[in-house]
């Protein structure tokens, strides 16, 4: 399998102010862009229940660095600016 073929899955949980999994009747929207250099993956979708799992490029190099925002109605937005795939993590996913 070569570099370009691979994918890591991130999965994307989100909690209420009493740290539970969220149960919202709104939809979670998350959006998720490659921020390393040279790259260019970026995702924004919609998802009706939680854990939503989204399905990103891989390559364990450099390129596999990714910022990631979640947001429900009503509800703050959170995000991360820095995710980082690696091989240990994604390994069984190749």
């Amino acid at each position: 399998m070569s570099a370009a073929d691979q994918s890591a899955v991130l999965r994307i949980t989100a909690y209420d102010g009493t740290r539970s999994p969220l149960r919202s009747k709104s939809p979670m929207v998350v959006n998720i862009f490659n921020i390393s250099p040279n790259r260019t993956f970026n995702f924004q979708d919609s998802f009706k229940s939680v854990p939503a799992e989204i399905k990103v490029p891989f390559e364990d190099g450099p390129g596999d660095y990714y910022a990631v925002s979640a947001w429900v109605d009503g509800f703050q937005s959170a995000g991360f600016p820095t995710v980082h795939e690696s091989a240990v993590r994604c390994k069984t996913l190749i």
